[in-house]
């Protein structure tokens, strides 16, 4: 039992962390570009 169990995790891991870091990827990009749209619509209140 606690080898299929193991052996399951470890199957899942990598998509596990591959969707984490596509999803904090994105994230990331979204608020970039979110940003630098309020940075290019109000330039006067830019940092």
């Amino acid at each position: 039992m606690g080898i299929s169990f193991w052996g399951s995790c470890y199957e899942l891991t990598p998509t596990l962390v591959s969707t984490l870091v596509l999803l904090t990827g994105i994230s990331c990009v979204l608020a970039f570009f979110g940003l630098r749209g309020l940075a290019v619509a109000k330039p006067h209140r830019a940092l």
